[in-house]
């Protein structure tokens, strides 16, 4: 469960995770794929997006451990 004394809109990290995505998600959008530049940024917006992708699969399974703590739990 969530302790009280520590809740903040930050929480435990988590919360900023997903917050700091977004502007990567911008940045990194498809109006990069009409860019001159596009043959030497390519393997940068991969790895962006690869690392987005995990960001947001272990800010998921927080979420899932946080609602049910029995189901998320490493047995």
């Amino acid at each position: 469960m969530r302790d009280k004394a520590n809740d903040n809109w930050i929480g435990d990290g988590y919360t900023a995770a997903a917050v700091a995505e977004l502007p990567a998600l911008v940045s990194c959008g498809s109006q990069k794929y009409v860019d001159p530049a596009f043959p030497g940024i390519w393997p940068a917006m991969r790895f962006v997006r690869v690392t987005i992708a995990f960001v947001f699969g272990r800010v998921v399974c927080h979420a899932i451990r946080q609602r049910d703590p029995v189901c998320g739990s490493e047995a």
